[in-house]
């Protein structure tokens, strides 16, 4: 399986320079500090988790807890 967390490793640190340079992505960010919010593939096993942590995003394969908020399909 391929591991998901190599694809976005280059995209985390863009989608954080513009969350840093728009006030209401900014905005947003710092109002779900410690969410984390899961985005599975019904039926694969396939699930990224995001986390806001200090106002940033970080993306991430694996998580222990159940999140917050769960997008499936």
């Amino acid at each position: 399986m391929i591991d998901l967390g190599i694809l976005f490793k280059p995209l985390t640190p863009l989608i954080n320079k513009r969350i840093s340079e728009q006030t209401p992505a900014r905005e947003l960010a710092e109002s779900l500090e410690g969410e984390t919010m899961a985005v599975r593939l019904r039926d694969t096993g396939i699930a990224v988790y995001l986390h806001v942590v200090d106002g940033k995003l970080t993306l991430s394969t694996r998580y222990n807890e159940e999140p917050g908020v769960v997008l499936s399909g």
